[in-house]
């Protein structure tokens, strides 16, 4: 009798193996199956139509499965599904291994991996059941919303929505494509994570970057510790740390900035930079740079050629100040007038600088240092305000404002609107010295060539000897001045207006009368000027933007003012 109990207690163990409560985390559970058949020397359980199996929480259908080792292996064939009851997660394919001590289900043939809006396809795949981890090491592709990605390498957490791709890693979206090596998604943040050397285009802007985060939803960036980005053809920006809002156009770069505007020839270097894309907006501080490199769109390019070459070498003008501002302007002919009259007619926008705080500018044959300035490029006109200073060659201008307006070729008039004074360094001690009401100061290849002065002119002029040195100071006084020049010394003057005029020896001059009022040589602040430049060059170093045009270098400098200096020097022989 006994015999009998234990042999029926072990057929229903046999044929209704889902039913029995021992068998614990570690075995499948069988829930439904059309046909059933069990191997016992094998230890094999055979199921065909409808198959329904159960591990812990996950739940297996297939059209036919195999069992083994007492059901913590299990093979499932046709049209497998696995289900989390509760979740909107679905895993399909064609074959299955699944081991139930680790969780582990091994998917192969057309696997899909959806929810309610995740699609992703592989040919094999594993997922983990227990820890609810997804992995690929066979290539897939995947669609999420409207971002599709595909890559050979894959994880993916269900729990956090934290994806791992690597290995030729490519996504495109509706406003955004990205081809990397290795990348991070989280699906709830909808955020990408960088963490290698990646490159994407998100509406008109390429990016370059080794690090950082991008939101898909709201196209907000965040980029670090490099990154490039080019904005359509002509503005490149490099920096080591980049905060930008796709949507509203607005950004703040840190560290090393770089930018350049390729079509108007012109580049801001700064610690900071914050910009408004829309506006076309830019303001930097912490050491910045301003350079312009020529004119713009439709512009000669102004400089001169090399004397080793007939190339075209753009004349550069660096400044710097504890403040940068630029921004493109519209409707440019009524801030033009502000500035001049001189307003080039088919153009409706330029770019517009300025810039505040120890204010210090160098181009090729001159310096300048004031407090404030404002620079239209399209005019390369630019208005100097607060003490402002200006050393072309050997002289000094000085005056309460000054308006420049270059008119190409590096040539150009400077007007003196509130008076001014002019000095010219002949030796450590001597000056040629004239002061108005108003100047006007022309200027051709660097050098003054024509001066005109208005209003209370005192002229003072030292006059040279036969055969060196100077022997007399010429002291002139009247309503206006014309004065030509010849290789930077005046040439011939033409005074009007009842000049009065004083001639003393040298060494007769009375005290006080060999200066102009106002008049104070600043030869340190020059040489302070240059320095202040020369360091903000060395905090701030070219990131490889100079490779996007032609930019005179230490070399071509070099070259093109020992040639200048050897012709002026031919000149005076």
């Amino acid at each position: 009798m006994k015999l009998l109990v234990w042999l029926m207690v072990l057929l229903v163990c046999i044929l209704l193996p889902g039913r029995v409560a021992a068998q614990g985390a570690q075995q499948i559970v069988i829930e439904q199956s059309d046909e059933f058949s069990y191997s016992g020397s094998a230890g094999v359980r055979a199921l065909k139509g409808n198959v329904r199996l159960r591990h812990n929480r996950t739940v297996l259908y297939c059209d036919s499965a195999l069992m083994f080792d007492g059901g913590r292996q299990a093979r499932a064939y046709g049209r497998v599904r696995i289900v989390e009851p509760g979740e909107n997660l679905l895993v399909r394919c064609r074959y299955l291994e699944y081991d139930a001590e680790t969780g582990s289900a091994r998917l192969y043939q057309d696997v899909v991996l959806s929810d309610d809006v995740l699609r992703l396809y592989s040919p094999e795949l594993t997922y983990n059941t227990s820890k609810r981890v997804v992995n690929y090491t066979q290539g897939a592709r995947m669609e999420d919303g409207s971002a599709r990605l595909s890559s050979r390498l894959g994880r993916y957490a269900v729990e956090s929505g934290e994806m791992i791709f690597n290995r030729e890693v490519k996504l495109e979206d509706d406003s955004l494509t990205l081809s990397t090596d290795s990348l991070r998604y989280n699906r709830k943040w909808g955020r990408l994570y960088f963490v290698a050397p990646t490159h994407f285009v998100i509406q008109g802007t390429d990016v370059e970057t080794s690090g950082g985060w991008h939101e898909m939803r709201t196209r907000i960036s965040h980029l670090y510790p490099f990154c490039r980005v080019q904005h359509y053809d002509h503005h490149f920006l490099w920096s080591d740390s980049l905060y930008f809002d796709q949507n509203r156009g607005l950004g703040t770069a840190n560290g090393r900035v770089q930018w350049i505007d390729t079509l108007w020839k012109i580049e801001i270097r700064a610690n900071h930079v914050q910009f408004d894309r829309t506006r076309a907006f830019y303001k930097a501080w912490g050491d910045p740079l301003l350079r312009s490199f020529g004119g713009g769109e439709g512009d000669s390019l102004q400089g001169r050629r090399s004397t080793q070459s007939s190339s075209w070498v753009p004349d550069t003008l660096s400044l710097t100040a504890d403040t940068l501002m630029a921004m493109r302007v519209s409707s440019r002919t009524n801030i033009a007038d502000k500035f001049s009259e001189n307003s080039k007619a088919g153009i409706d926008t330029s770019w517009l600088f300025k810039s505040w705080g120890r204010v210090a500018g160098q181009s090729r044959d001159a310096q300048l240092s004031c407090d404030s300035l404002v620079y239209l490029q399209s005019d390369s006109l630019a208005l100097l305000m607060g003490t402002p200073l200006l050393w072309p060659a050997t002289f000094q201008v000085s005056g309460p404002t000054m308006k420049f307006y270059n008119r190409g070729e590096n040539s150009g008039t400077l007007l003196l609107p509130e008076g001014g004074v002019l000095a010219d360094r002949l030796e450590d001690s001597l000056f040629h010295q004239i002061t108005a009401a108003r100047m006007q100061v022309s200027f051709d290849s660097g050098s003054i060539q024509y001066l005109h002065a208005v209003g209370q002119v005192l002229t003072l002029y030292h006059i040279p000897g036969e055969d060196s040195g100077y022997v007399g100071l010429n002291r002139i006084a009247s309503d206006s001045v014309n004065i030509y020049f010849a290789r930077q010394r005046p040439n011939r003057m033409i005074f009007l207006g009842k000049p009065e005029g004083v001639l003393w020896p040298l060494a007769q001059v009375p005290a006080g009368e060999d200066t102009v009022a106002g008049f104070e040589w600043m030869g340190k602040l020059k040489i302070s000027v240059q320095e202040q430049i020369k360091g903000v060059i060395l905090k701030n170093p070219d990131r490889g933007g100079y490779e996007l045009f032609s930019v005179p270098n230490q070399v071509d400098a070099v070259d093109l003012n020992g040639g200048r200096n050897l012709k002026r020097k031919s000149r005076r022989r």
